[in-house]
């Protein structure tokens, strides 16, 4: 899988609490982000999904 390398701006204080997170987790910074990022974009994946089947679902049954 092709990786793309980005820079982004954090603010102090939350680059430190993201360190202290971090090191709570066992992790560092660099993997501690990118994980974090993939679990939130796999989770509003999830819930798509999720919210798309309950919808057709929903809008296949008319109650009859």
């Amino acid at each position: 899988m092709p990786f793309m390398k980005k820079l982004i701006d954090i603010p102090d204080e939350i680059v430190k609490d993201l360190k202290k997170l971090a090191i709570d987790a066992d992790k560092d910074l660099k993997n501690f982000i990118q994980d974090h990022l993939a679990l939130l974009v796999r989770g509003e994946k999830k819930e798509q999904k999720t919210s798309t089947k309950l919808q057709s679902r929903r809008s296949g049954s008319n109650g009859a």
